[in-house]
Formats: C-alpha cells, structure tokens, sequence
C-alpha cells in the first residue's frame, strides 16, 4: 500500500468519534488538568500522527478526494486534521507571495479554507479553539501555534478586539506553559524561541534560558538550544551594560 494511503489513514482509523476531543478529556473550560506521564505520551502520539500526515499532505501525496476528505474531518471536529490543514495554508500562503511557480498542486483545495469567512466556526482555527475551550488536550497544545498562524494570516485581529486577543492569548499561555512543564520537549523549546523572538510575547530572556534549560535537560542533544542560550545570555549582559 503506498505510504500516502498509510498514512492518510493514521487519521481516519483513530478518530471514530469526530468531535474534536480526546480520548482524555479535562473539565469544559482552560483549566482541565491532566497526568504527567498521559500528557506526554498523549502529545507525543498527536505529534507524531501530525508529522507524518503533514509531509503527506504538502508532499503532495494525496488526491483531490483525500484532501476533500481531510477538509471534512476538519469540519468535523478533528484537530488533527484542523492542525495539518491551517499549517498547510500558512506554507500555501507563502508560495503566493514568493514562489508561486513552484507552488505545490494540492494548495489549490488547501487556499479555499483560507476563502473561507473569518466568522466562519468550520475554518480550522476557531474548530481548534472552540475544542480546546470545551476541554480537549490535543487542541489546547496545539492552540498556541494555531494562534500564530491565525495572527500572521490575518484570520483574527487584535487591533478589531483586543480583549478579544488578550483572552486568546493569555489562554493559549496558559496551556503552552502548562504542557512545558508537564516536560513536553516541544512546548519548552517553542516558548523558549517565542520569548526570544518577541513575536507573540513582550521578549523576556532569561524566560528564554529558562525554557531552553529545560528542553535541554529533557533533550541534551538539542544544540540551537545551547546557542539560544548563549544569545540570550549575552543580550541580558548587553541590556545591563546598557543600563549602567
């Protein structure tokens, strides 16, 4: 069976119940609590799932009809599916604004989802949002980087509803550190590089050390780690010199 059919099929079989949440569920509102350990081997499975699917589905691996049908289990309610799909809207966006000779066959289905009205509760962030609210894991780790790419592409704006934004934001926070420190090696290194790059976060660097410390300690073969240290360190030293 080619690896396209395999994969693609990593989320049909696992998701039976297509309502967006987990097989572990925490309470309906942003502080559902989780063991340590089912945490981990929980995201763990999701990333790999994800991975996967989405090398199949930017590879180009997949038809028209299988895309379609991504589309519908989005819709649906899996976030898996949700996920893949606004990742794979971001990196089509990309191509039309840079390389759009180069750009991948599959992104013609993908750039409907980004057609899509902004109020629109089947568009992939707010399916992945409206699931994380009611207390699934998955969409609350995966609610962080789902908020970015709804900032850069412009399918929710802060300056329209910034009370709005700052909820947004303070709870995707709150389930990005959460995770961070229930030791997914994921969440540690991504806040380490969001308080590093002040995209999303007012930037704190010793955060930054903070978070990549601990991303070494569960991983010490991460090397970038060690030189977003050293960076950091380096612009606190900079920042102290400045101040003096």
């Amino acid at each position: 069976m080619p690896d396209s059919k395999r994969n693609f099929g990593l989320v049909k079989k696992k998701k039976s119940n297509l309502n967006g949440r987990s097989e572990l569920q925490g309470s309906s509102n942003k502080n559902s609590t989780i063991n340590e350990s089912e945490s981990i081997e929980l995201i763990q499975n999701m990333i790999q799932e994800k991975n996967e699917l989405q090398k199949t589905v930017l590879g180009g691996k997949l038809s028209i009809n299988e895309i379609d049908d991504l589309i519908s289990l989005s819709e649906n309610g899996d976030i898996i599916a949700s996920s893949v799909l606004l990742e794979a809207y971001v990196g089509c966006s990309h191509y039309n604004n840079s390389d759009a000779n180069h750009k991948p066959s599959v992104c013609s289905n993908i750039d409907n989802i980004g057609k899509k009205n902004k109020d629109d509760d089947t568009h992939p962030f707010f399916i992945i949002e409206k699931a994380a609210l009611e207390g699934s894991i998955q969409a609350q780790y995966e609610y962080w980087r789902a908020l970015k790419h709804a900032l850069e592409e412009k399918i929710i704006n802060p300056l329209l509803d910034r009370d709005r934004w700052s909820e947004r934001r303070n709870n995707g926070l709150y389930w990005q550190v959460g995770f961070a420190e229930n030791n997914v090696i994921e969440a540690n290194i991504t806040l380490a590089l969001d308080y590093y790059s002040g995209q999303i976060l007012e930037k704190d660097y010793s955060n930054t050390i903070y978070y990549a410390t601990r991303a070494l300690s569960l991983d010490p073969s991460l090397d970038y780690m060690h030189k977003l240290i050293d960076s950091a360190a380096e612009k606190i030293e900079n920042n102290e010199a400045g101040n003096n």
